[in-house]
């Protein structure tokens, strides 16, 4: 997949790099460097040539930190950038934290790390349980130790890995107390297109991402069984297993059947296309009028039927034009502010009880164009942030949830919903 791999910090000097087919030159950073330099800070094209296509380079910017994967043949951008976050959330969940210092305070650990999840540049062992059982997160007690070389055989109070048929779980896992629990989770990401005066309910681009996650502490070697209610949504979209989960019985009965991995990890993602805003929550109407120098905004939100759940945080965001004069805002539920310098509008609706009956919220603003100037020409939006706990905007719901083994299981299951790019452009 990739040659090298450079982390650097936010002046883009190197901390660590680690060189698997061949050794290439940090030399290479100088034309990343030269790109990097005419972006702003963290919007650099995610996967660009160097030396005229000689080698690719692609990279993640997270907490001040850059993670720079050198390529010399082309592949998929997409596989590269999502292995890269891997590692970033490998190393996060390893030292609790990720940046500058984490790093330096940590790269013995973070070297052993990548010989075991990077394999002559391909991906190999990745999984966060099985690594944090062949190399120990570092403790203070152990960190004292190192400093004074006692060999780690002697501090570790760890057993040999025993091993496994499942590349995904060692054998001989014993907890005192038996639980599992899945959380469901949802974002739902949608660009509108409002044209002045003239408002649908088509969307441009939309989709919901979903994500299962699961945390199991379980003995031995468990079977899990989860069914869904409403599965059908899964069908015919795009989704993604962990490898633990039997695929073929999921295509045959929608069971989800596996052997977990132990600790927290990601059993599903999937996403879902949404073509207009009639089965969501929240549903935003602004109205734009100009005429002879003067505008006026009319925003309406409609909070529909959540069957029985709070709309909670639900927070509008409008961007005016910087040209505008005399802006003059009206609403007479939540709380609005206006950043004189953004020239944006936060209004903070806050908490929504559920109601059977539908529940409007409008806001106006006013102003005036003293120049005349042409305002489609100029960036214009709204934004719209909001969750919804134990709620789904799919309908997916976790049905049942068994595990197959001689011993008693706590388990519990919870979803959240909440908005992402949620974009009105004006």
């Amino acid at each position: 997949m990739f040659d090298s791999l450079f982390i650097l910090n936010k002046q883009r000097r190197i901390i660590i790099e680690k060189h698997w087919k061949s050794i290439i030159s940090g030399s290479i950073l100088y034309d990343f460097n030269e790109k990097a330099d005419t972006e702003d800070e963290g919007n650099i094209v995610p996967f660009t040539p160097l030396l005229n296509g000689k080698y690719y380079a692609a990279h993640i910017y997270r907490n001040g930190v850059y993670l720079v994967a050198i390529l010399k043949n082309e592949v998929l951008p997409i596989m590269v950038i999502e292995f890269l976050e891997h590692i970033y959330k490998t190393i996060k969940s390893y030292f609790s934290g990720f940046n500058e210092n984490v790093i330096k305070e940590n790269f013995v650990t973070i070297y052993q790390l990548l010989e075991e999840m990077v394999d002559n540049g391909e991906p190999s062992l990745t999984e966060i349980s099985m690594l944090k059982n062949i190399i120990p997160p570092p403790t203070i007690f152990s960190k004292v130790m190192n400093t004074v070389q006692i060999p780690k055989n002697l501090i570790s109070g760890k057993t040999p890995l025993t091993p496994s048929k499942i590349p995904w779980r060692r054998e001989g896992i014993k907890y005192n107390g038996n639980e599992i629990f899945i959380d469901l989770k949802e974002e739902i990401n949608i660009i509108q297109e409002c044209s002045g005066e003239d408002v649908n309910d088509t969307v441009s681009r939309g989709y919901i991402k979903g994500t299962l996650l699961c945390d199991s502490k379980l003995s031995g070697m468990p079977e899990v069984r989860l069914t869904f209610k409403n599965s059908r949504v899964l069908e015919d979209q795009s989704t993604s297993f962990h490898p633990c989960v039997r695929y073929a019985k999921f295509l045959k009965d929608r069971v989800l059947s596996f052997v977990p991995p132990d600790g927290s990890f990601k059993l599903m993602e999937y996403m879902l296309d949404v073509s207009s805003h009639q089965n969501l929550p929240v549903y935003v109407k602004p109205q734009f009028y100009i005429r002879n120098g003067e505008g006026k905004l009319d925003v309406s939100v409609t909070v529909k039927r959540t069957n029985g759940k709070d709309v909670e945080d639900l927070k509008v965001n409008i961007g005016f034009p910087n040209n505008i004069q005399n802006l003059k805002i009206n609403s007479i539920t939540g709380v609005n502010r206006f950043d004189q310098d953004g020239k944006t509008v936060l209004w903070n609706i806050g908490n929504v009880m559920s109601n059977p009956a539908p529940q409007l919220f409008q806001l106006t603003a006013s102003f005036t164009n003293p120049e005349n100037v042409d305002l489609n020409e100029y960036e214009k939006y709204i934004t719209v942030n909001f969750k919804l706990n134990m709620y789904t905007f799919s309908g997916l719901k976790v049905d049942s949830l068994n595990v197959v083994e001689n011993y008693s299981t706590y388990k519990g299951f919870r979803s959240i919903s909440r908005a992402g790019q949620y974009i009105l452009r004006l």
